[in-house]
């Protein structure tokens, strides 16, 4: 298989990790959302890892500390950081946990109450201006500051420089490997998901090399032979590592994922910060601005719904899957949108709801199949 080595890498990474931090190394996880610049981490001389584990277990066991109004993603951080059951929670020194959303916040506000791990909130702008920008740039100086004291290595502008520059080759060997789906590549999304997934536990410069022989290996395996399957893009909030199940219905029925755009649980990829000038500034910008802004920015209805036309019409989709989480308001309100512009362009929508539950996937299994089967008869 062509990712074995690097499943291999990720099985051994935990004693890496362990050899690491005998050596004095530092472990920086970090909540995802796109939000937290894994360059300053870097910069910093730990080792990054994004914690995005999510199962129904997790999310159900949380419930004895927090309610279920919060959304089942952020109920499993809290079981996942609490139990250190997963090798990579246990090895975290610090958890940095940026402050997106109510439930992102309610997840720092339980780790600082229990005080087992040490955590670092990032202030997050809900708009884009000079105003929040300039806010930004004081938060991710002050993360740098904070990272600092932990690691005891300065945060300089050259070793920021080189990690912009680093984490852009990672972004933008993702997106060429991505972007081969247009084509009817032989990497199936399923697959592209789980890797996309594995770079946020993976040694990062084992991960390039890796991703350097994977484009070359899928460029020579050429596009994929078969009966064309209907075409969808997959959208919403949240994909957590582990959440695979919706990915396995679609393929099952029939359906093939043509690409994904969420918010959360997987790294973003469609941009890169480029030429730097002030480090500081320039990782505001490209986190705050260039970026796609998540549905909660002010202002990012039309900014989205353009880019959503955009790979519909680039990657050839027949229709859209929205994925969202119980609780999760802000995308809960966005696929109503959504399902109203799209569907005046005469694009098929289908919305569904999870909190990770069996329950939830059995009755998501008869909708799927039945939106896929409308697909094929257009």
């Amino acid at each position: 298989m062509i990712f074995d080595r690097l499943q291999g890498h990720v099985r051994s990474r935990e004693k890496e990790l362990l050899s690491e931090k005998r050596q004095g190394r530092k472990v920086v996880g970090y909540l995802p959302g796109n939000f937290v610049p894994e360059e300053i981490i870097w910069a910093a001389g730990a080792a990054p890892v994004c914690l995005s584990e999510g199962s129904f277990h997790m999310a159900e066991m949380a419930l004895s500390k927090v309610p279920n109004v919060l959304c089942p993603f952020a109920r499993a951080q809290i079981t996942e950081i609490s139990l250190k059951a997963n090798p990579f929670y246990a090895l975290v020194d610090v958890v940095v946990v940026p402050i997106s959303c109510q439930h992102l916040k309610k997840v720092a506000e339980v780790l600082e109450y229990e005080g087992g791990v040490k955590v670092m909130k990032l202030g997050v702008p809900h708009q884009d201006g000079d105003l929040e920008r300039g806010y930004f740039v004081r938060r991710l100086k002050d993360l740098a500051y904070r990272l600092e004291t932990v690691t005891g290595r300065k945060v300089t502008r050259q070793r920021l420089k080189d990690a912009v520059a680093f984490y852009d080759r990672i972004r933008g060997l993702l997106r060429e490997v991505s972007f081969l789906r247009r084509v009817g590549s032989s990497l199936r999304s399923a697959e592209f998901i789980r890797l996309n997934h594995l770079s946020f536990y993976a040694d990062p410069v084992f991960f390039v090399e890796e991703l350097e022989r994977i484009r070359e290996a899928l460029r020579q395996e050429g596009s994929r032979e078969g009966v064309e399957r209907p075409r969808v893009l997959l959208m919403g909030p949240v994909l957590a590592s582990g959440d695979y199940w919706l990915l396995d219905l679609i393929d099952g029925a029939g359906g093939e994922v043509a690409m994904e755009e969420f918010f959360e649980g997987v790294r973003y990829y469609l941009h890169e910060v480029g030429e730097v000038s002030d480090p500081f500034e320039d990782l505001a910008r490209f986190y705050l601005s260039v970026r796609l802004p998540a549905a909660f920015m002010r202002a990012s209805a039309r900014r989205r719904l353009e880019t959503i036309e955009s790979l519909v019409e680039e990657f050839r989709v027949q229709g859209v899957i929205f994925y969202r989480l119980l609780c999760c308001e802000t995308y809960d309100q966005e696929s109503y949108f959504l399902s109203r512009q799209l569907g005046n362009r005469g694009l098929p929508f289908l919305s569904l709801e999870s909190d990770f539950s069996p329950a939830a996937q059995a009755q998501a299994k008869v909708r799927i199949e039945a939106f896929l089967e409308m697909l094929k008869g257009t």
